[in-house]
């Protein structure tokens, strides 16, 4: 039983028949009624492969096909929040397995409590004993209560190292052209200038009204995307990532906090650098019969770069969390293929972040450009990985761009996604300085990044 994410089934069953030959493996997908008959079929296949979101929507149905089988948790990251319910769903299903693997190359980036949710509820169920003395050992108490930072980390690996094994991409890839990044600064004209000047304002000031209020500490953290463009109820800090992509995206907001800005004359009517810089780019890509792939964590702002190249006449296939199974596995497929003189293919791969796992894009692609930047160390490295990996043809050299506005937020995102990606290495050993992240701080993820912005 393998447990993927949801846009990797298809491939990861391909990849199962072309590794062992066998074509004995059911892909659970589609409506209940669909479901049902797939999961009579599994009941006798070698190999069953299924998504996260269906770990609690179908449990019944999933456990006889688990006991006593080898349980495989691909991008186990998803794991590492203790309280959601595909980890409850699969702490139940870790005990009824008789045994479990969990894959992942970025396993704990925040804190160690993500390390011990992994360990402890999934790999080994037990391992760490009870979760208030595991914190208590390798994490300070925290200033607004719960816990923070973490401590004696040398001696959560000695205790882990019997029950991983860790393969850098170094040692198994030695063959692969090292990744060069380049961090492309792009300046804002003045209007744009002046109202990123008002947005950090207004951003600093609720990041300091949600560090007074212990109940909403954690209301700025993590990715919120979905939330920020949806809302009605936009965060000054989510307006401000949306305007640092671009300002047309506060022009289209329903939020009431946009709005206000729009009728006060704030937010000027123009796509902003990013995106004018992406247009000549791509433009160049395609006349040198060249591909390239570009991420961006906002389905809006994807939607607005779509209709820049359908202006400009880029050929592209898109990526989203809106988009069908069948034609997610259509647009790989086409990017994948070399291009001819009558049937050129697309020469972009235009995605948000339901595509920065698991999948191959560097068949024919060795650039990917971060239209925006992640808050995740972890989903950096996952977006970088789907052009930088062993798949076919080894290009002479790889290439990720980092899109950022200069004198904003996204300067400190940058340092700070540096930093945060050093837990990873005192857990499990590897180099790194790892001051900024085991050490104390009260600090969310928005106010560590406008910290480093304003030093």
């Amino acid at each position: 039983m393998i447990v993927v994410p949801g846009a990797i089934k298809t491939q990861f069953a391909r990849e199962i028949t072309r590794f062992t030959g066998s074509e004995d493996v059911v892909v659970i997908d589609g409506d209940k009624k669909k479901r049902e008959k797939l999961y009579g079929e599994a009941t006798g296949a070698r190999w069953v492969v299924l998504n996260y979101d269906l770990l609690h929507i179908d449990y019944k149905r999933i456990v006889p096909l688990v006991n006593g089988s080898l349980l495989v948790a691909d991008e186990a990251h998803r794991l590492k929040n203790r309280t959601s319910k595909r980890t409850s769903a699969m702490r139940n299903l870790a005990v009824k397995a008789s045994r479990r693997l969990a894959l992942s190359g970025t396993p704990v980036e925040n804190n160690p409590g993500e390390w011990y949710t992994l360990m402890n509820g999934f790999v080994v169920p037990g391992m760490f004993g009870g979760v208030m003395d595991f914190f208590n050992r390798y994490t300070y108490p925290g200033r607004f209560g719960g816990f923070e930072g973490a401590r004696n980390l040398g001696e959560l690996k000695q205790r882990s190292n019997p029950h991983y094994i860790r393969n850098r991409k170094e040692q198994v890839a030695a063959h692969l052209p090292s990744l060069l990044v380049k961090n492309q600064v792009l300046d804002p004209d003045p209007k744009l200038a002046h109202a990123l000047r008002q947005a950090h304002r207004d951003a600093r000031e609720e990041i300091a009204r949600a560090a007074m209020d212990k109940r909403n500490i954690g209301v700025l953290d993590g990715q919120v995307e979905d939330e920020i463009e949806s809302g009605a109820a936009m965060t000054a800090v989510g307006m401000l990532r949306l305007m640092c992509s671009s300002p047309k995206l506060v022009l289209g907001s329903p939020a009431a906090s946009a709005n206000a800005m729009v009728l006060a004359g704030l937010i000027p009517d123009i796509d902003g650098p990013k995106l004018d810089e992406l247009r000549l780019l791509a433009g160049e890509m395609q006349v040198n019969a060249e591909r390239l792939v570009v991420f961006t964590g906002f389905r809006s702002m994807s939607d607005l770069i779509a209709e820049r190249f359908d202006e400009d006449g880029i050929r592209y296939v898109t990526f989203n969390g809106g988009t069908s199974r069948q034609d997610r596995d259509t647009a790989v497929a086409k990017f994948n293929t070399p291009g001819t003189e009558d049937s050129p293919g697309p020469t972009v791969f235009l995605a948000t972040d339901a595509a920065s796992e698991g999948l191959n894009l560097g068949k024919c692609c060795s650039t990917l450009v971060n239209f925006d930047l992640a808050f995740k160390p972890s989903t950096m490295v996952q977006r970088a990985n789907r052009i930088h990996r062993i798949d076919g043809d080894v290009s002479k050299r790889y290439l990720i761009i980092n899109f950022t506005l200069s004198r904003t937020i996204e300067e400190g995102i940058l340092k700070m996604v540096g930093a945060k990606a050093d837990l990873t290495d005192a857990i499990l050993g590897e180099s790194g300085s790892r001051k900024s992240v085991t050490g104390r701080h009260g600090y969310n993820i928005y106010a560590a990044a406008m910290n480093e912005w304003q030093e």
